[in-house]
């Protein structure tokens, strides 16, 4: 649990033509072992794009960090964990 990631996206589908994922919330602990709460909003398609591509950094650095013997193999079933299925983002 120690590295994994609490995902919560709140969305509004009766935004434009696909809707909106407009909070990017996540969770995790970070290298001691604090939680910390990340939370992007997105007001327009580029607000939404730049907060999953903020998103998949934070991921992207702490498998770097794993892969580098900081984690992952001392966590080998770290993983993301959200609530319920994603739906395809529009972009």
């Amino acid at each position: 649990m120690s590295r994994d990631v609490f995902l919560d996206l709140e969305s509004d589908p009766f935004v434009g033509e696909h809707g909106l994922e407009y909070l990017f919330g996540y969770v995790f602990k970070d290298v001691h072992g604090a939680f910390v709460y990340e939370g992007d909003w997105a007001f327009t398609r580029v607000d939404e794009k730049r907060a999953i591509e903020k998103f998949v950094e934070v991921c992207g650095n702490r498998h770097r960090r794993a892969a580098k013997g900081l984690g992952r193999r001392r966590h080998p079933n770290s993983c993301l964990n959200q609530p319920y299925p994603l739906r395809a983002c529009q972009w």
